[in-house]
């Protein structure tokens, strides 16, 4: 129930902690030690606010110096002639935060002074990359015009000038070819009659077939 109350209290004081603390920059991998200032005659316990909105208990030490730490490896606490003073080893950016000390007594709750320990980060400003664009100009030389292959003309309807033009005379030529060859067998097939030479010459006819001149036998 005590724990709770704690909580509690925590929960309505904690933005009165957290009004103007000192700050104090930490190399990360290092130590940090921070000391409460409150006169430790009784049990304090150790908190942080971080970056979650619910304060974080770290570790409790009794005024006879009995420890309770959440992380034994990571929170360290030493009491001296009523002072306490709380190390966190290996801090980290994820150890930043407000930390305060709280001791009960005399059924009072009773809050050290807020310290906010903190790892700078490294602000990386991303690498400009620069893009030069340079446009080329070709001169209509003689020398490129003939090594420019010319591209026929295209039409919506998706024919050249080229086909247009030969199709037809290649059409015309193929129907003639053929007509030829048709004619050319045709002829060679039909039966001609051999003539000679001598029929057409005048034959002599017989003294017997002969008339007389008069007409008479």
């Amino acid at each position: 129930m005590k724990l709770l109350g704690f909580l509690l209290v925590l929960q309505v004081t904690t933005p009165i902690l957290q009004a103007s603390p000192q700050r104090t920059k930490v190399d990360e991998g290092s130590k940090a030690t921070i000391a409460c200032s409150l006169v430790a005659d009784e049990g304090v316990h150790w908190f942080r606010q971080g970056k979650k909105p619910d304060p974080e208990f770290l570790v409790y030490i009794s005024g006879i110096g009995a420890q309770n730490p959440a992380a034994k490896d990571k929170y360290s606490v030493a009491k001296s002639s009523q002072k306490v003073s709380l190390t966190v080893k290996d801090f980290r950016k994820e150890d930043s935060g407000k930390y305060y000390c709280l001791m009960a007594k005399n059924r009072a709750l009773k809050f050290g002074k807020t310290q906010e320990y903190y790892v700078e980060e490294v602000a990386t400003t991303p690498k400009l990359t620069t893009t030069s664009t340079t446009t080329k100009k070709t001169v209509n030389t003689p020398e490129n015009i003939e090594r420019t292959p010319t591209k026929p003309v295209i039409h919506q309807d998706g024919l050249s000038c080229h086909m247009i033009i030969w199709a037809p005379l290649a059409g015309g030529t193929l129907l003639l070819l053929l007509a030829l060859i048709l004619v050319s067998i045709v002829y060679c097939r039909t039966p001609r009659r051999r003539r000679c030479q001598h029929q057409f010459r005048k034959r002599p006819i017989a003294d017997e077939v002969r008339r007389p001149s008069n007409g008479y036998y």
